[in-house]
């Protein structure tokens, strides 16, 4: 099974890394916590979280098609304040 095997970058330790920007980090999430409970959570979940996307949209008592709206509006919202 693994005698086909070939390590990417990563596992050659030879992966280019970006480093974070806290700043920046800090001010989306301030941002973001800003936001109505439901696009926040759907925000956070699509880019921090993630995980099943049917368990997500149960959880905020929506269908798939109403979590992608949620995540497509809360995207909105922080494109319009600046984020």
């Amino acid at each position: 099974m693994w005698r086909g095997f070939k390590p990417s970058e990563v596992w050659a330790g030879t992966a280019v890394s970006i480093p974070i920007n806290t700043l920046d980090a800090q001010a989306v999430e301030k941002a973001i916590s800003g936001l109505p409970d439901a696009h926040r959570f759907s925000v956070r979940w699509c880019y921090v979280y993630g995980g099943n996307p049917r368990r997500a949209a149960r959880e905020v008592g929506e269908t798939l098609e109403g979590l992608a709206a949620l995540i497509s509006a809360a995207r909105a919202m922080l494109i319009n304040r600046g984020v």
